[in-house]
């Protein structure tokens, strides 16, 4: 009755581990996919800030002020 006892202990036991680490791994897969949105976010900005760069300075070799921000409708124009 006791090792009996004690079999079904140990295999709960191994049951819970298990469980804990199939939860471990879940959380860090969770955290590698937001932290390479998060990579993907900051490249993304990066060729963003490269491209705004790119066009000031085409806008300055021309000597003209870039135009349309106001009429894109950003401030309600009428």
């Amino acid at each position: 009755m006791e090792a009996e006892l004690k079999n079904i202990h140990e295999k709960l036991e191994m049951k819970k581990a298990a469980k804990v680490e199939k939860l471990k791994n879940a959380a860090a897969a969770v955290r590698r996919e937001a932290e390479e949105k998060r990579a993907a976010a900051v490249a993304r900005r990066g060729e963003e800030v490269v491209k705004a760069e790119a066009a000031a300075a085409r806008y300055r070799d021309r000597g003209q002020a870039p135009t349309g921000i106001f009429g894109a409708g950003l401030f309600g124009r009428g």
